[in-house]
């Protein structure tokens, strides 16, 4: 099976979604799978190079617009700190809320650099982790198992602003993971399609092995 993985940091870069990713890489690998990742290019960094065997491709290709990046992380903060009840982020609609228009157009210019990359690619399956690129699903053909992992925690105290905005787009993937059987229920309680919904982040490595072993 060949597996693109989207997030917004890889390895080398320190983080707990980009150690995972790579760990969880080379755990397919090893199980007779390919795998590639896209993620959001640092500055000065190199478009692709081969990271343990795995395709890397960082995107966009000419560095983003300072102003762009800062609005863009004033979103994903607020999002991040809401989760982890450090903050009340979102007291309306996130989509009228300050970074928003940045983080849209983060996953814009990812998402119109992708077309090449997948007929380059040919994923079978494109695995999105974290809510940085959540957006990227509307760029990815219908016909590709789309997965999504979110890797924060899902809580009653994010305000409803927020769970509805996240699960309307988690809503658009065929599988949602989650860390915990909490946040699955969570989500499903306030309306992401229960069939969708999954509490390990090891499904994806379980189920290519099944497949490997059944084939």
């Amino acid at each position: 099976m060949r597996i693109l993985f989207a997030s917004q940091s890889f390895f080398p870069n320190i983080g707990g979604v980009s150690t995972h990713l790579l760990n969880l890489g080379v755990g397919l690998q090893q199980r007779g799978h390919s795998v590639s990742e896209v993620h959001l290019r640092p500055p000065n960094a190199e478009s692709y190079e081969e990271i343990r065997n795995i395709s890397v491709f960082r995107v966009p290709k000419e560095p983003l617009d300072r102003k762009m990046l800062a609005g863009y992380s004033r979103f994903k903060e607020a999002v991040y700190n809401e989760s982890h009840g450090l903050a009340v982020g979102f007291t309306k609609d996130p989509v009228e809320s300050e970074g928003y228009a940045e983080y849209y157009k983060v996953n814009d210019e990812i998402g119109n650099q992708l077309d090449s990359l997948l007929e380059k690619e040919l994923p079978e399956v494109v695995h999105i982790h974290d809510f940085q690129l959540l957006l990227l699903y509307r760029y990815i053909p219908r016909g590709i198992p789309l997965i999504f992992t979110w890797h924060i925690p899902f809580v009653p105290t994010m305000s409803r602003f927020l769970k509805e905005f996240m699960i309307r787009h988690m809503n658009e993937f065929d599988r949602v993971i989650f860390s915990t059987r909490a946040y699955a229920d969570e989500a499903v309680k306030h309306g992401l399609i229960r069939e969708k919904q999954h509490c390990s982040k090891n499904w994806m490595c379980r189920q290519a092995g099944s497949e490997k072993d059944t084939a």
